[in-house]
C-alpha cells in the first residue's frame, strides 16, 4: 500500500451464519478478540462485531501485518488503533452492510447508513442552521440528511471525539473543515444501492482502493 493510499473492503450478510461456519470465522481472530464479539446478544451485532474484525484482519493481511490484529486496543474516547504501527483503520456498519477503510501515516474516519424513513427534526440540533436549511429545502431532504449526517460522523471518527462535536465544525467548499485544530477532507464513496458512505481523510485528494468481500 501506498502512503497517499486509503484501501476500503466491505462486505454484507443477508441471513444468520450457519453455527459451524461462524464458529470457523471467529476462530481466526486472535482469542483475545472472540470474547468482544460473543458478548452480544443480538446476532445480527456478534455478525457485524465479527466481520468488521474480520475485514480489519483482512486488510492488514494484504501488508503481511494479519497477526498484528492481537494488538488491537482503544483509546480512551473508544477510537481503536493499533499499537506500535504507523496504521490509522475505521470501522463502520448499518443495515447488512459492514465496511473497514485502512491506510499509513494519517488518521481517517469512514461512516456507512442506510437510507430508512426517519424524523429529520429529532436530528436538527446536530445541524448548524446554515447545515440544516440546505437540507430541509434540498428536492431530496432524506437523502440530504444521510449525505451530510456521514460526512459529519467522518469527521468525528477522524478526530476521534463523539456525536457532541457533530455541531463543533462548519464543512466548506463541500468537502473540508477544521475540526481540534487540525484539517479534514471528507470524500463520498459508493458502496451499494440506498447507502450514504463517506470518508475523511488527512490528505485533499487520496486514491481509493474498494472491493468487496465474501466471507
Amino acid at each position: 500500500m501506498v502512503n497517499e493510499e486509503v484501501c476500503i473492503f466491505y462486505t454484507q450478510f443477508e441471513t444468520e451464519i450457519p453455527p459451524a461456519k461462524f464458529e470457523f470465522l471467529l476462530n481466526l481472530l486472535p482469542i483475545n478478540l472472540r470474547d468482544s464479539v460473543l458478548k452480544y446478544r443480538r446476532w445480527q451485532d456478534r455478525h457485524t462485531s465479527l466481520l468488521g474484525k474480520l475485514l480489519l484482519r483482512h486488510a492488514l493481511a494484504q501488508n503481511n501485518l494479519a497477526n498484528s490484529l492481537s494488538e488491537l486496543y482503544y483509546e480512551d474516547n473508544g477510537r481503536p488503533y493499533l499499537k506500535a504501527l504507523p496504521i490509522d483503520f475505521n470501522i463502520s456498519h448499518s443495515g447488512n452492510v459492514v465496511i473497514c477503510a485502512l491506510t499509513f501515516q494519517y488518521r481517517l474516519g469512514i461512516d456507512l447508513e442506510e437510507v430508512l424513513p426517519i424524523d429529520l427534526y429529532d436530528f436538527k440540533n446536530q445541524f448548524n442552521s446554515e447545515e440544516w436549511d440546505y437540507i430541509i429545502t434540498s428536492e431530496n431532504p432524506l437523502v440530504e440528511f444521510y449525505h451530510y449526517w456521514t460526512m459529519k460522523e467522518s469527521i468525528v471518527k477522524a478526530d476521534g471525539g463523539g456525536v457532541s462535536k457533530l455541531t463543533n465544525f462548519k464543512i466548506i467548499n463541500g468537502n473540508q473543515t477544521t475540526l481540534s485544530g487540525d484539517q479534514w477532507f471528507t470524500h463520498p464513496v459508493f458502496i451499494e444501492n440506498n447507502y450514504k458512505c463517506h470518508v475523511t481523510t488527512q490528505i485533499e485528494t487520496p486514491r481509493f482502493k474498494i472491493q468487496k468481500l465474501i466471507f
